[in-house]
């Protein structure tokens, strides 16, 4: 299992936090619905900002093809897993004369597994 990676800054505050939906509902032919749990666990839907330089840009490239990771969640301060949602997306603020010394705002969509 890898970690978040040292070189990579921590986890910008605000960040949203929401627990996913964990029921799931079905029709009857009479009466109420019904509904029961899809899972056990507690995942979570967290959404974090980073900003990086062009060096640490590709450490979480490496990070995202490498699939899940462990990191402290900011809900408990914890050693959770963590799995992407979706890649990474980059905006530029800040041009330098090389790649590494590009600055990119992220907002990182993950899941808390439980």
């Amino acid at each position: 299992m890898q970690t978040w990676p040292s070189t990579l800054p921590e986890w910008e505050q605000p960040y949203s936090d929401q627990q996913t939906d964990q029921f799931i509902s079905f029709s009857t032919d009479t009466g109420p619905g019904k509904q029961r749990k899809r899972y056990t666990g507690e995942p979570r839907q967290i959404s974090v900002g980073l900003t990086v330089n062009g060096t640490q840009r590709q450490t979480l490239d490496d990070l995202y093809s490498g699939g899940d990771f462990e990191h402290n969640d900011p809900k408990d301060d914890t050693l959770q897993q963590f799995r992407f949602q979706q890649a990474p997306q980059y905006k530029l603020i800040a041009g330098g004369a090389t790649p590494a010394d590009r600055v990119y705002k992220t907002e990182l969509k993950l899941f808390r597994l439980p």
